[in-house]
């Protein structure tokens, strides 16, 4: 007897893009428990800020000037990298994480 899956509706909050991942997660994954969940969307809303921050990033330049007239680093570059983290982090408390995993052991010997 298989039960069917309900479909779990992506959180309004999101961005078109991040609903569409959200969906195909947990669709394919199968997150449908309540903290599994409440990780993906907090770490969606996190991708999301970055997006954003990045655009304005984009429109505004990576370094503006102060006002002293120094040129320093715009600061949503700091904040964009935050929740970029914040993303990674999601991934990874879901087990998602992307890429090799790291190598562990003493290193081989060369041939």
């Amino acid at each position: 007897m298989t039960a069917q899956r309900r479909r779990i509706a992506p959180p309004r909050e999101l961005s078109a893009s991040a609903r569409r991942l959200f969906a195909n997660l947990t669709g394919e994954y199968r997150i449908d428990d309540l903290g599994g969940r409440e990780i993906l969307r907090s770490g969606l809303r996190a991708l999301d800020l970055a997006e954003a921050a990045e655009r304005q990033i984009e429109a505004e330049g990576r370094t503006l000037r102060d006002r002293f007239e120094q040129v320093r680093a715009h600061p949503l570059l700091g904040i964009a990298r935050d929740y970029r983290a914040q993303w990674a982090a999601a991934l990874r408390q879901l087990n998602l994480a992307v890429g090799e995993p790291p190598k562990v052991g003493r290193p081989g010997e060369a041939l």
